[in-house]
């Protein structure tokens, strides 16, 4: 992180190229490898949950693991292609997966300085360049726990998943 150190800097947006030096993971693996991952420059997608804005642009987006499902009718999709070129990387990003988000029992929470006119959509998928800083566990609404990453994030472009298209 500390090489790549501009690509996140809070004060200003950053492009998708900003951060190009980045190692593809599934959503549901984030937390399971956040130890060996954390400062890591990652690329990843989940599914937008809430989102809050914290000033100057700023936002933390809380972020569910993708689907199984959603999955493989993202991972070809045109906008795909073009976040994520590599084809191996692109399989690890959309891979897997949970048979339901709203029981993964993961949460990513993402601290993202926003370019202008974007604004993060509740089922959505984000996909995200970005790196783990600390993880652990919290307790959920219904009393269960879950396992969290937070993590800094550099860039980030989301698309609808019934349509695998950016948002109008």
């Amino acid at each position: 992180m500390i090489d790549n150190f501009s690509a996140f800097d809070p004060s200003t947006w950053h492009g998708w190229e900003d951060l190009d030096d980045t190692t593809a993971v599934p959503s549901y693996d984030i937390i399971a490898s956040a130890g060996a991952s954390s400062g890591i420059g990652l690329v990843f997608a989940g599914v937008v949950n809430a989102f809050n804005s914290i000033g100057n642009g700023e936002y933390v987006i809380q972020l569910l693991p993708l689907q199984s499902t959603t999955n493989a009718a993202v991972r070809e999709a045109e906008i795909s292609r073009r976040l994520i070129p590599n084809s191996l990387q692109r399989l690890t990003v959309f891979s897997g997966g949970v048979p339901d988000s709203e029981d993964a029992h993961a949460i990513i929470y993402c601290r993202l300085t926003v370019r202008p006119f974007f604004l993060p959509r509740v089922d959505n998928i984000l996909v995200v360049k970005g790196a783990v800083l600390a993880y652990g566990r919290t307790f959920r609404g219904d009393g269960s726990t879950a396992d969290v990453a937070y993590t800094a994030c550099s860039s980030a472009e989301q698309f609808d998943p019934g349509t695998a298209s950016p948002p109008p």
